[in-house]
């Protein structure tokens, strides 16, 4: 069972949508494409080092949870103000920024969701009724519910103000199930059948099914949600009550006025839509992105937060500019943050800097030789040697290009060659130079450097310099 459409793959919440797994730069390196479900396959595939083809339609639905796909008038991807500022504020070292986005994005969810619903809610164990899950039910707020059931059993005994897994399932089963008992309006008779299945050694149904991986799993996915909250906690012992059998809690600390301020935050709006358009609907997509990536909303709910004066995020509201170079170096400087050292760092970028110089090209060619090869034959070669380059050379466009691997990349790097005033010169200075070497350099002497320019001009002389 699908707990109110929480994404059911990996975790939602800022770590990994900016930290471990950083899926929102893995959208940036698609910005300015239109959507191809087979081509944002296999791109996902080399971007994360996968084998298995299925990854992208995995992860989709944590892009679609919290509206983080926006598209232009010409239907192409393209960026998020508020998820550049954030994201680049995490890599920074300002986490909490990004944890309060994801808090936030609690205050916005909503059931039905105008992306994620959809089919019916299955389940063969509790022989749930094939209910349509996008059209058959009134809008929700399934934070603001658990906040508002932990606030009353808070008011019946303070050390009751948790919930059990049994208790968190029999709520998204008698929801589902369209009970004549639950009624998400009548909060207090939802509270009172929680407390008496409690007092009765817990829901009976549960307990044919706990011990089902499945059932674990489907807990894991609402649960790491809503840990994103401040105002909840995974554990407490203050609760009394065994750690295994424990979904989540009210935190004693915070006041009952800041807990009712956020739920009133919550009911403030709900994303409405209509239920007959289609969930990929470019247009649907972009409105429930604009929802829930307004910045403004999220600027009114820091300051309702911390109770404080507090500066608002300034974010100019542009979009990415989808030009092909242009695109490709926002790419590269969406690795602004990461260490520069690292494998992944270090895969993503030169995935980056092959596709811009290979992706659009009918006529590969090595730059230096001029011999029309497979892509498969060319290397996105830097001009500075990577070793040498400061974090902000690593990131700009302009330090690769297309060498051959049948002998012009080695050459360059090692000197051999050098390019001047945009003339492919032989070099045997300081060299070990072999008739045969010296031949095969002789008869690319004087070719045109095919990617010479005034924006690499720099690198080549650097080039130059070391060589010579």
């Amino acid at each position: 069972m699908i707990f109110f459409n929480a994404p059911s793959v990996g975790q939602l919440k800022a770590d990994t949508y900016f930290g471990s797994n950083d899926h929102y730069s893995f959208l940036s390196t698609l910005f300015g494409e239109k959507y191809n479900r087979e081509k944002y396959k296999g791109a996902a595939c080399v971007y994360y080092n996968k084998t298995n083809n299925k990854y992208w339609d995995q992860i989709i639905t944590m892009h679609n949870a919290i509206g983080a796909r926006r598209f232009t008038e010409d239907n192409l991807t393209t960026n998020i103000p508020l998820l550049d500022e954030i994201s680049d504020m995490y890599y920074e070292g300002d986490v909490e920024s990004g944890n309060d986005l994801f808090q936030f994005y609690l205050t916005r969810w909503q059931f039905p969701h105008p992306l994620l619903s959809r089919g019916t809610a299955k389940d063969e164990d509790l022989e749930l009724k094939p209910y349509n899950l996008r059209n058959d039910y009134d809008y929700i707020k399934p934070y603001a519910l658990v906040l508002e059931i932990l606030l009353n059993l808070y008011d019946y005994k303070a050390s009751e103000a948790f919930l059990k897994n049994d208790e968190f399932y029999w709520l998204g089963y008698s929801f589902y199930s369209k009970s004549d008992s639950f009624n998400p309006i009548n909060i207090k008779n939802i509270t009172e059948e929680l407390i008496t299945i409690r007092k009765n050694g817990g829901w009976d149904t549960y307990k044919t099914i706990n011990n089902k991986s499945a059932t674990r799993t489907h807990l894991s996915y609402p649960k790491g949600f809503l840990k994103n909250s401040s105002y909840l906690i995974e554990y407490s012992t203050y609760h009394n009550i065994d750690k295994n059998e424990y979904f989540i809690g009210l935190n004693p600390n915070i006041p009952k006025n800041k807990l009712q301020d956020e739920i009133n935050f919550c009911y403030q709006d709900f994303f409405e839509f209509d239920k007959s358009i289609s969930n990929s609907d470019y247009a649907l997509i972009n409105s429930f992105s604009f929802y829930m990536n307004n910045t403004k909303s999220f600027n009114d709910w820091r300051r309702l937060r911390y109770n404080v004066q507090i500066s608002d995020l300034e974010i100019d509201e542009k979009y990415t500019v989808v030009t092909s170079k242009e695109n490709f170096q926002y790419q590269l400087e969406r690795l602004s943050h990461m260490n520069s050292k690292t494998v992944t760092s270090q895969r993503k970028e030169q995935n980056i800097l092959r596709k811009y110089l290979f992706k659009n090209t009918t006529d590969p060619r090595c730059c230096i030789c001029h011999r029309n090869l497979p892509i498969s034959s060319l290397r996105a070669a830097h001009i500075k040697k990577r070793a040498d380059c400061t974090d902000d050379e690593k990131r700009d466009i302009n330090i690769v290009m297309p060498a051959c691997l049948l002998g012009c990349d080695h050459l360059f790097e090692n000197g051999y060659v050098v390019v001047k005033d945009g003339i492919v010169r032989s070099n045997s200075y300081k060299k070990d130079i072999t008739n045969d070497l010296s031949n095969y350099t002789h008869n690319i002497d004087g070719n045109k450097c095919l990617h010479w320019n005034n924006d690499n001009l720099k690198y080549f002389e650097y080039h130059e310099k070391t060589h010579l």
